[in-house]
């Protein structure tokens, strides 16, 4: 009897990061937290027979929507034992694992959206109505701002509800103009490529930089400004590592209860580079039988246990790529992550992620719950499978057998559900702050449990 052997099959890890929640909601529905700002610390003394005055904390929102993933697979019992090779357990398998990689993935995407958002490249700039349209590479981080009042809301023409940015780190030539609306090209992937309108008539060019005041912190390797600064020279670093480390220790961040450290999602050609590092081979300098050396893995490095992670975004691993506009028709986007791939000058850009404690919750719905008092028609439970030598995280995934539909009882289906959402808790009233928000260099990132190293592939 002939057999099939295992693909080559990536790891499930980003979803580790994650705080599983249950949540008791129908699919489709949305569910906004509400997260508490810092007081004020208060350092000077009181005046004698005064009172204190009484003042009221700050709050910020953050929402998850419950959205459905599902697969199937029909198996012919005839077909499956007629053959030369059994295909009925093998489908089986074949959908397990696909289940445990669609939602690792989802949970990526989430985690790199979020962190990569409010960093974007103009590439077609026109005017029309009086307001600027410029296309962009990447819409993640644009669509919703948090209010003053902590309220979460889309991104609009009202003083409260646009956005203040920066043209190459500096306030736009019409200095009152402010992001007003946020449209993307394509209403599957509102986070990528699209066309940002900004009041009024600023002086923006093709490849200017355009950032959010509320962006998250993004390190790129050579101290490159934008995705497009990066240089096939810029590769990771040991220092690139040490100042993600400072920034989440700057920030309050407490490690992951796991190893009680921070997490770090390496692309195995940046973890490559690394080794390159004059800096890391001093540091291991005659100390041939260390571990990292001996397996070429970094491990617990500068207060991060990593993991040598192949789904880190790559041309490979991000499902649909878009080319860029203009001058920039050698870069790729990647809508699902919110990024480029390869920027402007054919650079291939890979990511590390170092991540710390509640960076990212799952909430998920029992599957369970949608179980009537009929019962279903045949089985419905968990599965665990190992591909190629890799465990598949099927956690909180329901796997359905369904009972033969057809008269002689040989076809059934397969079938995998997930109901929920990868909620990215907002940090924008706590941690590190440069102002409050509201002046036209303050930066005030939104997230703040995670940091995303940007570097040149090696390859």
């Amino acid at each position: 009897m002939r057999i099939i052997h295992d693909p080559l099959t990536s790891l499930t890890l980003f979803r580790l990061s994650a705080i599983p929640e249950p949540w008791a909601a129908q699919a489709g529905e949305d569910a906004t937290f509400t997260k508490a700002g810092l007081k004020e610390p208060i350092v000077t003394p009181g005046e004698p027979g005064v009172d204190p005055e009484p003042d009221f904390n700050t709050y910020e929102q953050w929402r998850v929507v419950a959205q459905s993933y599902s697969g199937t697979t029909d198996v012919d019992m005839t077909a499956a034992f007629a053959g030369i090779v059994p295909l009925n357990m093998q489908q089986l398998k074949e959908e397990v694992v696909r289940a445990g990689r669609s939602i690792g993935r989802v949970s990526r995407n989430a985690m790199f959206r979020a962190y990569l958002g409010g960093h974007s490249i103009a590439e077609v700039v026109s005017v029309s109505g009086g307001d600027t349209h410029i296309q962009v590479n990447s819409l993640a981080g644009w669509r919703e701002r948090i209010k003053p009042s902590g309220q979460l809301t889309l991104v609009g023409s009202t003083s409260d509800t646009s956005k203040i940015y920066t043209v190459n780190g500096l306030p736009p030539s019409v200095t009152t103009s402010r992001v007003i609306a946020a449209i993307p090209d394509d209403d599957k992937y509102p986070d990528g490529p699209g066309t940002l309108v900004v009041s009024g008539t600023p002086n923006i060019v093709a490849n200017d930089r355009i950032e959010a005041f509320d962006r998250p912190h993004v390190i790129r390797s050579g101290g490159a400004k934008s995705v497009d600064a990066i240089t096939k020279a810029n590769v990771l670093t040991l220092d690139d590592i040490q100042r993600a480390t400072a920034w989440l220790r700057s920030n309050s961040n407490s490690p992951h209860a796991e190893g009680e450290c921070f997490h770090g999602h390496i692309d195995p050609m940046a973890e490559q580079s690394v080794f390159r590092d004059n800096a890391f081979q001093r540091l291991h300098e005659g100390r041939f039988e260390d571990e990292a050396i001996r397996n070429m893995a970094l491990g617990y490095t500068a207060g991060t246990a990593f993991f040598t992670n192949n789904e880190c975004p790559n041309y490979g691993t991000v499902g649909k790529k878009v080319a860029g506009k203009g001058s920039r028709s050698l870069a790729i986007s990647a809508p699902e992550i919110g990024g480029d791939i390869r920027n402007r000058h054919g650079v291939n850009i890979v990511r590390t992620l170092i991540t710390a404690s509640g960076v990212m919750y799952e909430k998920y719905i029992d599957q369970s719950a949608f179980v009537s008092e009929a019962g279903i028609g045949g089985k419905m439970g968990s599965a665990r499978v190992t591909s190629n030598g890799v465990e598949i995280n099927t956690d909180r995934i329901a796997f359905i057998l369904r009972q033969p539909q057809d008269r002689r009882q040989r076809r059934f289906s397969f079938t995998w559900a997930w109901d929920g959402d990868f909620g990215i808790p907002s940090d924008q009233l706590g941690g590190m702050n440069n102002g409050d928000g509201t002046g036209l260099m303050d930066w005030t990132p939104r997230y703040k449990r995670a940091v995303i190293i940007e570097s040149a592939s090696p390859m």
